[in-house]
């Protein structure tokens, strides 16, 4: 008796060949897209940090910052920031005469970006009763 003839249930060399050609393209495609997608990432985070930093340094005008015209400057977390405090008037304002005096109030936060210095701004305005 002779045996019946046997069929290979696996892959050929050239089905596995092409498997890898194929998931090799897709991994060669995908890949710089999800490293555009972090660098992203990462840059909204970081403007998202100066926003914080300069909101703060607003909200801290007046209460630990005093409301004295002058400038200031500093370092947090890699991001540079200065705060500049300038009188602020007005032709014909009544706010002068009644011994209480506007604020001009301008947080700017910088930080190197990838192709050039971002920038984040931030302008008040602040009485000061002059008590």
């Amino acid at each position: 008796m002779t045996d019946p003839p046997r069929h290979n249930a696996g892959f050929t060399l050239i089905e596995v060949l092409v498997a890898l050609a194929i998931t090799a393209l897709a991994f060669g495609l995908a890949i710089p897209a999800i490293s555009e997608s972090l660098g992203r990432t990462a840059a909204i985070a970081r403007q998202d940090a100066a926003t914080t930093l300069a909101e703060t340094l607003m909200v801290r005008v007046g209460r630990d910052i005093p409301l004295i015209d002058g400038n200031m400057a500093g370092q947090d977390g890699g991001l540079d920031w200065t705060l500049a405090i300038t009188p602020w008037a007005n032709e014909g304002d009544a706010v002068q005469h009644a011994g209480v005096t506007l604020h001009r109030v301008v947080v700017t936060v910088t930080w190197p970006g990838i192709s050039r210095t971002q920038t984040q701004r931030l302008v008040s305005l602040r009485l000061n009763p002059g008590w």
